[in-house]
């Protein structure tokens, strides 16, 4: 399905919350189609804004709500949200715009907030002639360098296209040396987190396989300096599926494998090892020869994901058999998206991890997502309906806030 852009400016109206409700929706892959609606009156200092599809039976529809408020719980529903493309949403954070997919031929939009709670489409930009396909772009694609300069991975090269987030020009690129697009009949995909510290920035490339019907045992890390505009690159043949980054305050970064992988290796462990969490020396761009693996750390118990919590603490998804056990007429698909999955505490010094008291059942699926000085995990409900923005707290267990209609894995930003 394909969505045409008609007059683009429109009235954000203030959030409405109401009781959490199920709709409902089937089970399904999430894959886009483009397009905005909504108009009429109101006034929204839009803080934030949110990425989400609504899934139904017959299409995966994306869309980009408005709100000045994640934390304070209740439904954002999306009557006037703007329908979007099915790439991630993006912002420096600093009022210069909030661009998403919204067109075909892999192009991004600005969206800016004017007087009087207007959100107007101002601009755009097409990296189409870089070979970009906009429907595999990921919360990592985007990395904005400085008010001039910004990055997209572009997953298909791969490579680094440098553009203007202001002039909405590209200016530029560059490959990144020594990481093949297909592996074992996998396809690469960046990592979904990118860890940035200074100049540099960590991310990992890896291989998923078209259907889940083998598992690919090969990651690279690619560390990205923003002062050169070059990459130095490493590759691991023991740690597949490494997709979420996290860095302590000690400056140490890790890197762990997705729930993918976890739940290859528990109906599969011929095929996929059991998931790793591996330390990575950004500054010689190295991953270290040795690695844990998450199923041991959990106590033998599937486990999956790595989210940084302040200090040395990180948390990991781990599954609960006691709620689901698990039975023959499974497949990766509904184990991934069973309402049982816990949260963990790792402390990725002394490799010791427990169970978080308190921690609320959901879904495999879940993305880490920066806003402003606050980190935020997704729980995403079994039935795709709604997604519940949990706020990342030392310590504690994740404490939620907004539910967003629909799965919300496309960005949280700060506008």
């Amino acid at each position: 399905m394909k969505f045409m852009f008609n007059n683009s400016v429109h009235t954000i109206h203030p959030v409405r919350r109401t009781a959490i409700s199920v709709l409902g929706l089937s089970m399904a892959l999430v894959v886009g189609c483009d397009s905005d609606s909504g108009d009429g009156d109101g006034n929204l200092a839009a803080r934030f804004s949110v990425g989400t599809i609504v899934v139904t039976a017959d299409d995966a529809l994306p869309f980009v709500a408005f709100t000045d408020d994640v934390d304070e719980p209740g439904l954002l529903e999306l009557g006037q949200a703007i329908e979007a493309g099915a790439g991630g949403v993006y912002s420096a954070g600093q009022g210069n715009g909030v661009f998403f997919t919204g067109e075909p031929g892999s192009i991004l939009q600005r969206w800016r907030f004017t007087d009087g709670g207007l959100v107007a489409r101002d601009g755009r930009i097409s990296f189409a002639n870089q070979g970009l396909d906009e429907t595999r772009l990921l919360p990592s694609s985007v990395q904005f360098i400085s008010p001039n300069k910004a990055y997209v991975l572009n997953v298909d090269g791969p490579g680094v296209i440098i553009w203007d987030p202001e002039r909405l020009e590209i200016t530029g690129g560059f490959e990144i040396p020594d990481v093949p697009r297909e592996v074992e009949g996998g396809l690469g995909s960046f990592s979904y987190n990118a860890i940035r510290d200074g100049d540099q920035i960590a991310v990992t490339y890896y291989y998923l396989v078209p259907g889940f019907s083998s598992f690919v045992s090969r990651s690279h890390l690619i560390v990205l300096d923003t002062a050169s505009d070059s990459a130095r690159t490493d590759v691991t043949n023991s740690c597949g599926d490494l997709a979420y980054g996290a860095q302590t305050e000690g400056g140490d970064i890790f890197f762990a494998s997705d729930f993918l992988n976890a739940a290859f290796n528990r109906f599969f462990p011929d095929q996929a090892p059991p998931p790793c969490l591996v330390r990575v020396d950004a500054r010689s761009a190295r991953f270290d020869a040795d690695f844990e693996t998450l199923t041991a750390l959990a106590g033998g118990r599937t486990a999956a994901n790595l989210v940084s919590a302040g200090g040395s603490e990180a948390l990991i998804r781990v599954y609960d058999d006691s709620v689901a056990p698990v039975t023959p007429d499974d497949t990766i698909i509904s184990f991934i998206n069973r309402n049982a999955w816990r949260w963990w505490s790792v402390d990725l010094d002394s490799m010791e991890a427990r169970p978080l008291p308190g921690s609320s059942l959901g879904t495999g699926q879940t993305l880490r997502f920066e806003v402003g000085n606050d980190n935020y995990v997704i729980r995403v409900a079994e039935t795709l309906a709604t997604t519940t923005l949990e706020r990342v707290v030392q310590g504690q267990t994740p404490q939620p806030g907004l539910t967003v209609t629909g799965i919300a894995r496309s960005g949280i930003v700060q506008n």
